[in-house]
Parts: structure tokens; sequence; C-alpha cells
């Protein structure tokens, strides 16, 4: 059932480094709530 995760979940790392980065200066505003 493992067998094909970890690829998955390298690539999905991948593209989530970018947007997580692009997410971090919006979280601030977030927390004006």
């Amino acid at each position: 059932m493992h067998m094909g995760n970890e690829e998955l979940l390298s690539e999905l790392r991948a593209l989530w480094t970018q947007p997580l980065i692009l997410n971090r200066p919006g979280k601030s505003q977030r927390k004006h709530r």
C-alpha cells in the first residue's frame, strides 16, 4: 500500500514548499482575526 506514496509525497513536498513560503506573510495577516 505504501509503494508509490513516498514518491507522491516527495513531489507534493516540492510543490508545497513554494506556496508555503508565499503563504507565510499571509498567515501574519490572518492573525489580525
